[in-house]
């Protein structure tokens, strides 16, 4: 059973049949959720646009972005973690997502008129903030422990 629900969602998330989230979905997802919402539902637009390659190294360099990004956020003080975090927040992820791929989904919207709902991008905003905290926790777990054993 759990193989079939797997092989049926991995069919929707790749069906070129199934439209793509217009790029103010993509912005907003990332204004709201954050870099990896954003990367997630680039993946999706890349996938269903049929250009998996393009997918596959977008989430692949964000999840080693927000890797780096985590690392610099423990060395640094708080108050530039916090100027860095808007940063992100509030500029890189709303408009470097839908800059990636708008070459591709102009090309695409000359073929095909309708975009697929922005509603439904609100549970992978979800899921790629929940990937962000716990992918930013490991990185700080392990950067406070290798510092720790290098100090004594």
């Amino acid at each position: 059973m759990i193989d079939s629900l797997t092989h049926q969602q991995q069919e929707t998330i790749s069906d070129v049949s199934i439209p793509p989230w217009s790029l103010w979905v993509v912005g907003s997802i990332g204004f709201l959720f954050g870099p990896v919402a954003s990367a997630l539902i680039t993946y999706f637009n890349f996938k269903r646009m049929g250009k998996p390659d393009k997918a596959n190294w977008t989430l692949g360099l964000t999840l080693i972005g927000v890797v780096i990004y985590s690392v610099i956020l423990v060395r640094s003080s708080a108050n530039e973690a916090e100027t860095m975090g808007k940063f992100i927040g509030n500029a890189v992820s709303p408009f470097l997502y839908p800059a990636i791929q708008w070459g591709d989904f102009k090309n695409w919207e000359l073929n095909e008129c309708e975009t697929y709902s922005g509603w439904r991008s609100i549970g992978w905003g979800f899921l790629g903030m929940i990937i962000f905290l716990l992918l930013s926790f490991i990185v700080f777990v392990f950067v406070y422990a290798f510092s720790s054993i290098l100090s004594s």
